[in-house]
């Protein structure tokens, strides 16, 4: 006789309850380059110690997931919008200079909501 697995509280509630969604983010470790994530940006976490960096919230097709910024990322994010429309690439390890860690490098597109004040162009161009 198979042993089998019992069903968790949390499992059994996600297959009772149709559209259950996760409170805890899932989160976007990106591995190669081109890899990116789309996704409307719901949030932005400041740094909680002097060591950390800005977390961003993501709803991707309803369930949240988590990027972790760093410079390079922070700087890129800094000007979308809460509410946008986000699309973030890997696109690889920078060069390394002095003495520190490669950085993580990262094309940000985004498309500011309809509120936002911000006037898109015809050609896409967002003025600036």
């Amino acid at each position: 006789m198979a042993k089998s697995k019992a069903m968790s509280a949390i499992e059994r509630f996600r297959s009772e309850q149709a559209g259950a969604r996760q409170t805890e983010p899932t989160m976007w470790t990106p591995a190669n380059a081109g890899d990116y994530i789309v996704g409307k940006l719901v949030e932005s976490r400041p740094p909680y110690s002097a060591h950390s960096s800005t977390s961003y919230i993501l709803d991707v097709d309803g369930a949240p997931f988590l990027v972790w910024g760093g410079a390079v990322l922070d700087s890129r994010l800094s000007i979308v919008p809460k509410g946008s429309l986000v699309c973030i690439q890997f696109d690889g390890l920078g060069k390394a200079k002095g003495g520190n860690s490669a950085p993580k490098m990262f094309t940000v597109d985004y498309v500011p909501p309809a509120d936002s004040g911000v006037v898109v162009g015809d050609d896409g161009d967002l003025g600036f």
